[in-house]
């Protein structure tokens, strides 16, 4: 006998999709395997955003759609990343409860059940944390962990540590994202945290991929990395200020050495070497600062041009197919 609808509550998962084709079958099918165990408590779909890539991830994704009633999908206009693509997903989110996860099984669909526990117990937001992640690097883990000590000691936000952007979030938390966040260059992990509302966290062990490679390089990375602190942080800002008072007091310094040796000394001191540097770490120190501020006007620039974050080509729908 099929549960009656009027008493489960609507859930939506939301997976960003760039070059997945290798995957994603098996990705929808552990997701909706996961449906069916919850189908007495929630009516549940599932959203795939599409970044524009150079596989055949779209032609899965039609073939999905066009087989299985439970799973829609947003096709970009244009590659936006994958912190675009999640906010797509949420601003198309109107169900009970959301659950962003991505789609290479390194976040596993066997955690949905534990999020839903933790939501009925009375988290707004549910956030998991990597415990380790097979296939990273010693270096990808040891520079996220700097990354994460650093931005938590300047920024307005306590990020928390190896958290991933597989997480679950109310329809309140997700309506605060639709309606009122909305950010040109987003920082999702971020703006979660700043919210507020009552949360828990879930860890788990990442596996490892089950195909293809991660799509985030090096370059990404920090651009994501810049953007956090960007978002959150003015210290950076101010780090210019602190660094101008410092070579202010040593040129301070060098003036009254130097006018003390012209009235003491009957030749001019050789100190040109010294004077050199202190005017190459002036210099260093002005470009910079000046780089920062550009990094901060950047951001201030793509406010204030007011372009869509995304665009979305094409909305799916098991009905349009």
């Amino acid at each position: 006998m099929e549960p009656d609808s009027t008493s489960r509550q609507s859930l939506l998962v939301v997976a960003p999709v760039f070059n997945e084709e290798e995957i994603l079958p098996r990705f929808v099918a552990e997701v909706l395997d996961q449906f069916e165990g919850i189908a007495a408590q929630y009516d549940a779909r599932l959203l795939l955003v599409i970044d524009p890539g150079t596989d055949n991830t779209e032609g899965r994704v039609r073939e999905i759609v066009r087989s299985e009633e439970r799973v829609s999908a947003l096709f970009m206009s244009r590659r936006g990343g994958h912190q675009a693509s999640l906010l797509a997903g949420l601003d198309y989110c109107f169900e009970d409860v959301c659950i962003t996860m991505d789609a290479d099984l390194q976040h596993p669909p066997s955690l949905i059940p534990q999020l839903l526990d933790l939501h009925r117990a009375g988290a707004d937001i549910v956030q998991t944390i990597r415990l380790d992640t097979e296939d990273a690097s010693l270096w990808k883990r040891t520079s996220s962990k700097a990354y994460y000590r650093l931005v938590n000691r300047i920024s307005e936000v306590e990020l928390i540590e190896s958290g991933a952007d597989f997480r679950l979030m109310s329809q309140r938390v997700v309506e605060i994202f639709r309606t009122g966040l909305r950010e040109r260059n987003p920082f999702i992990r971020g703006m979660v945290q700043w919210v507020g509302f009552p949360s828990a966290t879930l860890p788990f062990r990442a596996p490892s991929r089950g195909a293809g490679s991660s799509k985030y390089s090096s370059a990404r990375s920090l651009a994501l990395g810049v953007s956090g602190v960007v978002s959150f942080s003015k210290t950076p800002l101010q780090l210019g200020l602190i660094a101008g008072g410092v070579v202010a007091g040593l040129a301070m310094i060098a003036a009254a050495f130097s006018v003390i040796a012209f009235f003491t000394s009957t030749s001019i001191p050789a100190g040109w070497t010294t004077l050199a540097v202190l005017i190459a770490l002036l210099s260093a120190v002005q470009l910079l600062t000046i780089g920062v501020i550009g990094i901060y006007v950047g951001a201030v620039f793509d406010e204030v041009k007011g372009r869509p974050t995304y665009i979305v080509r094409e909305h799916l729908t098991p009905t349009a197919r």
